[in-house]
């Protein structure tokens, strides 16, 4: 297939569509309603319809399914509208522009459907501090130590290296098995079961922020405590203390410090990018102090 014609999928700004019939509303299997239209080149649109609702009953998908809005088009119109001639299909904005028929060497439209519909599903995730739709899901996008790529200069140098797409890939490739395709992709962005299941969760189990816990507890004068962190998931780590008396707050990566601070309130903060253990100690250099830690992982 020429999976260079899967370059525009999902940057590309939508241009202006080809006139067409009115929207329709069809309902998927769990009631959700799909707003659809199918140019007027086709006559045969209600079938066109039944299909690609088909294909979306059968993607791994979440509530972000009742906002999308499918426009299908001939491949002469979709590469027009997508903005290039190599296109085969393109999303943004909550709309995907798909074919009614299958180019010839090109993927199957099931499986461009499901590309395209995994960009929407990345349209409504969250990665923080990063933007899913470049990023990839938080638990895929950390399995794939896309952080650590990414500072090392790695990725995002073109369209082949665009850690969404690779995603997108990914999942229509998990759900179409049977098609077969060349991985083009960043070498180390290939799937992998753990990325599969990264990318399950993801779908039926959205990251929603960071989790946050407390404890609280005393420390007797010169006294420490060390806590070793499990960190899965890359993002923002904050890390802070309340005391009755002054404290000392160190974050180490081994032996390495990665942040302190210390008064009776104290903070600290790291960007987790492919660490997966830190330590936090907690110390009272000056006098024995109760204390309140509130610790936000990703």
């Amino acid at each position: 297939m020429k999976l260079a014609a899967l370059a525009v999928a999902v940057s590309l700004a939508l241009a202006g569509a080809a006139p067409a019939r009115a929207d329709d509303t069809l309902y998927t299997a769990e009631g959700y309603a799909i707003g659809m239209r199918v140019s007027p080149s086709y006559t045969a649109a209600a079938e066109l319809e039944q299909g690609a609702l088909a294909t979306l009953n059968g993607l791994l998908h979440g509530s972000e399914l009742a906002t999308l809005h499918v426009l299908i088009e001939t491949p002469e119109e979709v590469a027009r509208d997508c903005g290039s001639a190599d296109a085969l299909a393109c999303y943004a904005a909550n709309q995907m522009i798909v074919p009614g028929a299958q180019v010839e060497d090109g993927p199957p439209v099931p499986f461009l459907v499901a590309h395209e519909y995994s960009h929407h599903i990345l349209a409504h995730r969250r990665n923080d501090p990063w933007f899913a739709s470049d990023w990839g899901t938080k638990r895929w996008a950390s399995v794939m130590r896309v952080c650590p790529a990414v500072r090392r200069g790695d990725l995002f140098l073109g369209y082949w290296t665009i850690p969404a797409e690779a995603f997108a890939q990914s999942y229509a490739a998990m759900l179409f098995p049977d098609v077969n395709y060349a991985w083009g992709y960043a070498f180390q962005l290939r799937p992998s079961d753990a990325a599969k299941t990264a990318i399950r969760e993801d779908v039926m189990r959205p990251w929603n922020g960071p989790a946050v816990t407390r404890v609280s507890g005393r420390l007797a004068r010169r006294g420490r405590r060390a806590m070793r962190l499990a960190l899965p998931l890359d993002g923002n780590a904050v890390f802070a203390v309340k005391a009755s008396r002054r404290v000392e707050l160190v974050l180490l990566d081994g032996r390495s410090v990665v942040a302190k601070a210390h008064g009776r309130r104290a903070r600290v903060t790291t960007s987790v990018c492919g660490q997966r253990r830190l330590t936090l100690r907690l110390g009272a250099p000056e006098a024995s102090t109760s204390y309140s830690l509130t610790m936000s992982r990703p």
